[in-house]
């Protein structure tokens, strides 16, 4: 936090921001291209970990919670035994999605025929069993996924081919302060939205937009005077609040432990984690039906136990978040994907505004690269 606080105490004194990396230019047809979309969906998203939720949503003996990652629903349970547990949120009999949202239970019983299914994924109840002759129950379990948890947060693999382990690495040493692992959700929001999920991923990772979209919401508070970096395909933007520059004159074994900041850590590859001081928010983005639809999974989450007063939190930061969001990112996105569906001719990407160059070419590499 010291060596980030140095550096934008320098860059907002210099009315400027980290800035490295070259010149980043792509055709607009990397948010429109039907083939590029289709690779995308199939390289980044059915073939690379996933983040589900934080540790703490899965935390004890019983937990079960579903997601959905572009498209594939996905069942996170934590066994009696203490094992997390993935599985295809599908039942065996005629695949349907056995739960929504988050519950604490011993069985998974499927809402259409009643199937059940304990914590391992094995089928241990079909009614009028009579009726099933020949059926090999033991065939008949919920299809396992690869799942891991990493720095407090919980990865899955959309088959069982992804390999998990270790997809968090270059993050080592770099986050474990922020304390995901003590977090739990407490609010929750699903969007669809009219623009490329890339182009949802990049608002993220820059604060150049700051004093012109955001110059009534969030220019009085904030500034663009960032600190950035990143860590393998993995990123970080440190982003100041006003006035920054005052602890210049302070020593610094007297600063606070979290400096009036706001930490975007973006996770490959389009997992964004926005910590806050009264907590965090995760935005899972994946991509919809079609290169110009985004779903939007936006979790407000603390540490700690969520008790009433912490769901209560959650819930005011949440709609502070949404009449922003809501009201001037997404808009803004959306703009852009129908300037580029009106044949807008390219994308650039300066070296003051170096995650989303980072971000393009690393998504670039891994669709090129297959």
């Amino acid at each position: 936090m010291i060596e980030l606080g140095r550096r934008m105490i320098a860059n907002t004194l210099a009315n400027t921001t980290d800035q490295f990396g070259e010149l980043y230019e792509a055709d607009g047809s990397i948010f429109t291209d039907l083939e590029r979309f289709r690779k995308e969906r199939e390289i980044l998203f059915r073939n690379t970990p996933q983040v589900i939720c934080w540790s703490g949503d899965v935390g004890d003996p019983g937990d079960v919670i579903a997601r959905e990652v572009a498209g594939v629903p996905v069942l996170v349970t934590r066994g009696e035994d203490g094992e997390l547990r993935a599985f295809l949120n599908a039942c065996s009999h005629r695949g349907m999605v056995l739960c929504e949202g988050a519950t604490n239970t011993r069985r998974l019983s499927c809402p259409y025929h009643g199937w059940n299914f304990d914590l391992s994924g094995n089928l241990v109840g079909i009614p009028n069993r009579d009726r099933f002759p020949g059926l090999a129950a033991e065939t008949k379990g919920l299809a396992p996924l690869p799942v891991s948890e990493q720095l407090g947060l919980v990865l899955v693999g959309l088959r069982q081919d992804v390999v998990v382990d270790g997809f968090l690495k270059d993050l080592v040493g770099e986050v474990e302060w922020l304390g995901w692992q003590n977090y739990r959700s407490g609010s929750e929001r699903h969007f669809t939205k009219h623009a490329n999920w890339k182009l949802m991923v990049d608002l993220n990772n820059e604060a150049y937009h700051v004093p012109s979209l955001h110059r009534e919401s969030l220019l009085p508070f904030l500034s663009d005077h960032c600190a950035t970096n990143t860590f393998g395909p993995h990123s970080r933007m440190c982003v100041p609040f006003n006035g920054i520059e005052a602890l210049g004159e302070v020593p610094e074994s007297e600063w606070p432990e979290r400096l009036d900041t706001i930490m975007v850590t973006c996770i490959f590859p389009s997992t964004v984690i926005v910590d806050h001081m009264d907590g965090g928010s995760m935005h899972r983005i994946a991509p919809g039906l079609f290169p110009g639809e985004t779903t939007l999974h936006l979790i407000e989450g603390r540490p700690g136990p969520m008790d009433d007063d912490s769901r209560q939190r959650c819930e005011a930061v949440m709609e502070m978040n949404v009449t922003i969001l809501d009201g001037e990112d997404y808009p803004a996105t959306e703009a852009c994907q129908r300037g580029y569906e009106a044949g807008a001719s390219s994308l650039v990407a300066g070296p003051g505004e170096p995650l989303v160059g980072h971000w393009h070419r690393t998504w670039d590499q891994a669709v090129s690269a297959r």
